[in-house]
């Protein structure tokens, strides 16, 4: 179940963005979620684009925080 929920959690911070609305890195650092969503270093990844967006994008980084929590649950 925290599984599913986590790539749902990902399909709709990606449903967030328009092409072109993040940046080089962002994009990046979105691709990273979405491509590798239980690789160990996925929460760092999370982090590193929350802070990247919680200030022009606040729906967006509310999904990113709910996609932090659902990892912790994972244990990663």
């Amino acid at each position: 179940m925290p599984q599913q929920h986590l790539e749902n959690l990902i399909t709709r911070l990606h449903d967030e963005f328009s092409p072109g609305q993040t940046s080089p890195q962002q994009q990046q650092l979105l691709n990273e979620l979405q491509n590798q969503p239980t690789h160990p270093s996925v929460k760092d990844t999370a982090n590193q684009l929350l802070e990247s967006l919680e200030v022009e994008h606040p729906q967006a980084a509310g999904i990113l925080r709910e996609i932090i929590e659902t990892l912790s649950r994972l244990g990663l």
